[in-house]
């Protein structure tokens, strides 16, 4: 429960539970957080409200490692298939708040940035759509890979996202073409 009121759940593990935050959640301050099951409820976690949480989705949906990522030809990253300096990559992601549509494309009411090995990477366009394998609507944004004259990135990067001032998850990589 989210502040009193029940969450459609999507699945749970024996460590895990996935629920729908509904759109009209609160996003500021804190709200009581509880699980309920079998009738027994758990005591009430106060978890602090955020108009945005950015988080991009794992290849093992761990939420670390390799990133849900494509490279330009839409196979996925990885160590054997690296994205080119200067290509374009889709990052898979949820959390990036209030969202409205210009036509087919995802706007966010706050600015998106996302960075490769810290270093800006200029956006493409953003969409949000159904992912099999995923749950709920996701946003998929489209960068290109920095490609600085005479610096070389390492093989294997981080990749960060921020939506406004909310930063997603650290340890998630890209691969890069040496």
């Amino acid at each position: 429960m989210l502040g009193g009121q029940p969450l459609p759940v999507v699945s749970t593990s024996a460590n895990r539970i996935l629920a729908i935050v509904p759109k009209d959640a609160k996003t500021d301050g804190g709200v009581h957080v509880t699980v309920s099951s079998n009738g027994v409820s758990s005591n009430p976690v106060y978890m602090p409200a955020a108009s945005a949480s950015p988080g991009i989705y794992s290849a093992d949906n761990s939420g670390v490692g390799q990133g849900y990522i494509l490279n330009a030809d839409g196979t996925r990253n990885s160590q054997t298939n690296p994205a080119a300096p200067g290509s374009a990559i889709t990052i898979f992601a949820t959390g990036v708040g209030s969202v409205s549509f210009v036509g087919p494309y995802a706007v966010t009411d706050q600015p998106v940035g996302v960075f490769v090995d810290a270093v800006y990477a200029s956006g493409i366009a953003a969409v949000m759509k159904q992912v099999p394998g995923l749950v709920g609507d996701v946003y998929e944004i489209g960068v290109y890979v920095p490609n600085l004259p005479g610096f070389k990135m390492p093989p294997e990067v981080a990749v960060t996202m921020l939506v406004g001032s909310a930063r997603s998850q650290s340890g998630i990589a890209l691969w890069v073409k040496q």
